[in-house]
């Protein structure tokens, strides 16, 4: 037992010991601690600064930086002492949201600018010594260039997990004197496509899901000191005409191109398996939605995905809603799916459609007559909202639940006595006219 001890000090003597002649010594200089290494060159350890964009140097001492370790950032914490009490707060230099690397830079720590909310990656002449895929984790980023201006990346794309969160076109920078001692977005201005070709994978990651609103416009314009620029963008950003997703995709989330006002071609794979609500409210350009071999879903006048119509791309006035489309038996109307429709008039629904999405029918400046399903229940939200010449509305008895904001004040109630029609038109003083 005595030997056993002695042997277990002699082990713990000689680790301590190597820990000692082992560690390197650290250094500092002005914002970095550093190491040098065993081939002359130098490890940044951490930054020691503050401020909102950070400048790697590429030597120190006359020797070549080319690592910078796990440890750059450290604890994002800083402790302040308040009295007896101490309590946590971010350190200064979280703030930091771009950063200038040089070409001799070849390895960069997994960790080393974790609790950066990172937005702007200058890479000096353009040539990076690492994979820039090391920036993928960082879905705040907006753009990788080079110290001229030169775009590498534009980051079009936010994607998390497999979800592409949001499109969010090409950054273009406009005039901007590049300053070494920071940087800024301002004079900067995103640019779409007039196609969009969503990648398989991005930042290396496989997308399955296309997110909510991920490519509706919101009427969101980024901010910039120059007017002009902001016009710009702003014009630019309604531009997508087309947008094709790739196979593999399996869901889209509510509102994915909602406002997507000049859109007229989506193709959405066969893969797709679940697809949310109003993912083509507001895009009153839409001409077709096909598949990668080029099927349409639906016909020439309805998008229909699964049993819902998603979308009424007809052009006809008077509309008769057929109880199936291609063999396909319809039962509900999605979110949207006749808004801001300015030709139809009058609507007749048949009696296969069991179900209405919010705001069905809103905006739809000449609609004057609707016909409703036999198998309604519930009329939801906003369904004829904006809707002002509407004059005519055939509820039936089935519907047991209406939303007290459907109906315009000039708008008659044709239904049963006693429904819940006719309760509803009471309640809000509306007209209604009854029917055997």
């Amino acid at each position: 037992m005595k030997v056993s001890f002695f042997i277990l000090g002699i082990m713990v003597f000689i680790s301590i010991v190597c820990s000692v002649v082992f560690t390197q010594e650290e250094f500092k200089f002005n914002k970095y601690r550093y190491m040098v290494n065993d081939d002359n060159t130098i490890t940044i350890s951490q930054y020691v600064g503050e401020g909102v964009f950070i400048t790697i140097p590429s030597e120190i001492d006359g020797k070549t930086v080319t690592k910078i370790a796990d440890t750059f950032i450290g604890n994002p914490m800083q402790e302040l002492k308040m009295g007896e009490d101490t309590i946590l707060l971010p350190a200064l230099w979280t703030q930091v949201s771009g950063i200038t690397i040089p070409p001799t830079v070849t390895v960069i720590g997994e960790s080393a600018f974790d609790g950066l909310t990172l937005k702007e990656i200058v890479i000096i002449g353009g040539q990076a010594g690492f994979a820039l895929s090391y920036f993928d984790k960082f879905s705040t980023l907006e753009i990788i260039h080079d110290d001229k201006d030169n775009i590498i990346d534009h980051r079009e794309f936010i994607v998390e997990n497999g979800v592409l969160k949001q499109y969010r076109g090409k950054i273009v920078l406009y005039d901007r004197e590049f300053d070494m001692a920071g940087s800024d977005l301002s004079s900067a201005v995103r640019l779409y496509e007039d196609e969009v070709y969503v990648p398989e994978y991005i930042y290396g990651q496989k997308i399955k899901t296309i997110g909510e609103e991920a490519f509706a416009v919101l009427s969101y314009i980024q901010w910039s000191y120059d007017i002009e620029l902001m016009l710009r963008q702003e014009k630019n950003m309604y531009a997508i005409d087309k947008i094709v997703l790739p196979y593999g995709i399996e869901e889209i989330g509510d509102r994915a191109f909602y406002g997507r006002n000049v859109l007229k071609t989506v193709i959405i794979p066969s893969s797709v398996k679940n697809v949310g609500e109003g993912i083509f409210s507001e895009t009153t350009s839409l001409r077709e939605v096909i598949d990668e071999n080029g099927t349409v879903y639906g016909s020439a006048d309805y998008v229909v995905i699964g049993n819902t119509i998603y979308k009424y791309i007809g052009e006809e006035e008077d509309v008769t809603i057929p109880d199936t489309v291609n063999g396909v038996t319809i039962t509900g109307i999605d979110t949207g799916a006749f808004s801001k429709n300015k030709n139809i008039k009058t609507v007749i629904m048949p009696d296969t459609i069991e179900r209405l999405g919010k705001a069905s029918f809103s905006d739809c400046e000449n609609l004057e007559k609707v016909v409703l399903s036999n198998k309604l229940t519930d009329l939801p939200d906003k369904l004829f909202n904006d809707s002002y010449k509407l004059k005519t509305v055939v509820v039936p008895s089935a519907v047991e639940r209406i939303d007290h904001k459907i109906f315009n004040k000039n708008t008659v109630i044709y239904t049963e006595k006693d429904s819940a029609a006719d309760e509803h038109a009471k309640k809000y003083d509306l007209q209604v006219e009854y029917i055997d």
